[in-house]
């Protein structure tokens, strides 16, 4: 693994390093989301920075309140809560995107002024019975980029248009990249037909709003980069001073498939309930992600050593 440079990184920060832990509660937290936790704590740590924690429940189908409950109490157990400084003053230690529908309504109204977006009828199935991809992507063709016979938003997507730009940016992990969003997925979903806010479009307006100038997330997710990059472009916000960190991920030694709640990973409580201490499965999880050599237990306020 690349070491990383925080000497660099602060250089290129320019100030306080602030990032955010963004779990979906579609599911329960598990080995997987305690590996990128040690990595988003860990390294805010070294710089002296501040964590914000952040909901994303832009799924409003599949997200559950439950599972909200559930993330809060296993970053409480496990001691990542009592490293949260807070950049602000809130009633949590938290926030969720569903609170946060003004703003994205506020951004996209602005977009769809600039004319940078459009309505589309195309369902994900039908984009996939036309076998559309792009090294595993499904890659939007531009179908209805010029209709205009599209009124009614609640029975349509809405898209960005992507025109061809290249972004060159440097990953403090994985070294120089450069990505041309409009070669790889096209005019991607800022909401889709059932009016949810997408991944790409909330993540990276919170983002915005939130000052994140540390972006740590696993590098199943390094493949957005360049599209995150040009919609903050679009909405007028500055890049130059944005770190990347995307780290490992945790990888099931049978299936050599990443952990995932959709396979059922084992979750936290259920490590709890065989007697688990929280510094055994912080220990665990930075042995299983190539933290540490052993899988010993790891107290929480040793995270910096893991650096």
């Amino acid at each position: 693994m690349q070491k990383i440079r925080f000497d660099l990184i602060k250089k290129k920060l320019g100030s306080q390093a602030i990032s955010r832990f963004a779990p979906s509660p579609t599911g329960q937290m598990h080995l997987g989301h305690i590996a990128s936790a040690l990595y988003v704590w860990g390294i805010s740590q070294k710089l002296n920075g501040k964590v914000i924690i952040r909901i994303e429940d832009h799924d409003r189908q599949r997200s559950k309140e439950i599972f909200i409950k559930q993330i809060i109490e296993d970053l409480k157990w496990l001691g990542f809560l009592n490293l949260v400084p807070h950049t602000r003053e809130q009633k949590h230690s938290y926030y969720k995107q569903s609170d946060c529908t003004r703003r994205y309504e506020k951004n996209l109204s602005y977009l769809t002024r600039q004319k940078e977006t459009f309505l589309c009828s195309c369902s994900r199935k039908n984009l996939l019975k036309q076998r559309i991809k792009n090294q595993g992507e499904i890659y939007y063709p531009g179908t209805c980029r010029f209709q205009r016979k599209i009124k009614d938003h609640k029975e349509a997507s809405v898209r960005l248009v992507v025109e061809d730009d290249t972004f060159e940016f440097y990953d403090f992990l994985k070294g120089h990249s450069s990505q041309t969003p409009s070669k790889q997925c096209g005019d991607f979903l800022l909401k889709d037909r059932n009016q949810n806010w997408t991944y790409q479009f909330s993540s990276t307006v919170d983002d915005i709003y939130d000052k994140i100038n540390l972006i740590i997330r696993g590098e199943d997710i390094f493949h957005c980069t360049g599209r995150q990059i040009y919609l903050m472009k679009k909405l007028k916000f500055s890049t130059e001073e944005l770190a990347f960190v995307h780290h490992p991920l945790i990888y099931d030694p049978e299936t050599k498939a990443k952990l995932s709640k959709s396979d059922l990973a084992q979750p936290i409580s259920s490590f709890r309930n065989k007697g688990y201490t929280p510094e055994d499965l912080l220990g665990l999880a930075a042995f299983l992600v190539g933290l540490k050599e052993d899988k010993t237990p790891l107290p929480i306020n040793a995270l910096e050593k893991l650096f």
